[in-house]
């Protein structure tokens, strides 16, 4: 009876810390990204500040939180695009088409418009399917206003200091998880690098 009670109780302490393990909170450069993939088995890899352009010119410091999920076939990108440290209050815009023909795969066999919410405003979520059947996702906004906007002229572009792209080859259980969870904070106090 002793051994069964000591069994039971180390069999709750050996699965407790993978129940609680299941939220993460990333911080990379001045952000935290936070998001809960519930039992799913992942690493997590981070790359930058890495300084670029954007196609208009606009320069912004990259950083990547990778995804890796346990086999290593599926993964999630969700990149951040902070223009912030150019000036104060600077913004940068993209044509909302050439943002997608940039995160877009090479090679398209279909490409399908789904539905998402952030923070109550519909996002851009597209499914892709490439010509190896293999499916992926991306979608995208700014910690300013979720999505893309029309101007008058009926060109849709994205405005903001600070651009979230997620990309997911992972399948859509895990990336509606991610989707569903992920927090993206751009902390007010600059992070020493």
């Amino acid at each position: 009876m002793k051994k069964t009670i000591c069994l039971m109780i180390a069999l709750v302490i050996f699965a407790l810390p993978t129940t609680l393990a299941s939220s993460e909170e990333v911080e990379i450069g001045p952000y935290s990204v936070s998001f809960d993939l519930n039992n799913t088995v992942y690493e997590i890899y981070t790359d930058g500040p890495f300084h670029e352009e954007n196609d208009n010119g606009d320069p912004y410091d990259g950083y990547v939180v990778y995804i890796t999920l346990e086999d290593g076939s599926d993964w999630i990108d969700v990149y951040l695009e902070d223009y912030d440290e150019f000036g104060d209050g600077v913004k940068a815009f993209e044509f909302y088409d050439l943002w997608l023909w940039n995160w877009s795969p090479d090679v398209i066999k279909s490409e399908t418009n789904l539905s998402w919410t952030k923070d109550g405003y519909n996002c851009t979520l597209i499914q892709f399917v490439d010509i190896f059947g293999d499916t992926s996702y991306l979608t995208g906004w700014t910690l300013e206003s979720p999505g893309p906007i029309k101007d008058i002229y009926g060109d849709m572009y994205i405005v903001g200091s600070n651009f979230v792209t997620i990309r997911s080859w992972a399948n859509w259980d895990i990336t509606r998880q991610l989707l569903n969870t992920i927090c993206v904070v751009r902390n007010e106090e600059e992070v020493e690098l």
